[in-house]
């Protein structure tokens, strides 16, 4: 299932947050979106349009853009959608253009066909299980529902990140994906994570269980690319 923020977090910062609610700059709101997290995942040559820097790009109206993907439609791309160019090669041009097989192939493998993992990219997927005690689901809930809003203000790149509630009703899954050049997962730096992380041992009854997990295939979901 992929989430709507997973699809909308960028054009609600710039669209609700920054033009309409005023709450921050927009120079601002694209320092944190570029520089500022290829900084803090260790990005020496992105986050700037600088000579010798890859050449990522989004060029978009800053007075229409607003997020569109709704829980029935994650994938919705914002109105008059925005061309995206990632090392100077086009990647996306609009809702109704994709990227030609020629283009995708070119990005994915090296000059002999061999699958790349984007240069010295990091890629981690793990997913967590536990019980918790009969009455603490309703709390455990509310401290990941902090978390999402804390990911949905802060958009870390690269991640992809879901927690589900199985049919007993006290059984948490998450299910986690992060690419990044180091390696160093931003998720551990959340004061909204570490605020769930703190009590956690003390509302299980089992304790969490992590796996990591290894793609076969995918259609629609998580980790599609």
């Amino acid at each position: 299932m992929v989430h709507p923020r997973g699809y909308g977090s960028y054009p609600r910062i710039l669209g609700r947050y920054v033009r309409d609610e005023k709450l921050l700059t927009l120079e601002d709101a694209v320092r944190r979106m570029t520089g500022g997290v290829a900084a803090r995942l260790g990005l020496r040559d992105r986050g700037l349009l600088r000579e010798g820097m890859f050449a990522d790009v989004v060029v978009f109206d800053d007075a229409t853009i607003i997020d569109l993907s709704t829980p029935l439609d994650a994938m919705a791309a914002p109105p008059r959608s925005p061309t995206t160019g990632s090392a100077a090669m086009p990647a996306y041009r609009g809702a109704n253009e994709r990227r030609t097989t020629h283009e995708r192939n070119d990005r994915r493998h090296d000059g002999d066909g061999t699958p790349r993992r984007h240069g010295s990219q990091h890629m981690q997927r793990v997913m967590v299980r536990y019980t918790v005690k009969p009455g603490r689901a309703a709390e455990n809930e509310r401290y990941m529902q902090e978390v999402f809003a804390e990911l949905a203000r802060t958009a870390p790149a690269g991640m992809q990140y879901a927690t589900f509630k199985l049919d007993d009703g006290v059984t948490f899954v998450h299910v986690y994906s992060h690419e990044s050049a180091n390696g160093v997962s931003p998720l551990p730096e959340l004061p909204a994570f570490q605020a769930f992380r703190a009590g956690l041992a003390e509302r299980c009854e089992v304790a969490p269980v992590r796996t990591p997990l290894h793609e076969v295939g995918s259609y629609s979901g998580l980790y599609v690319t």
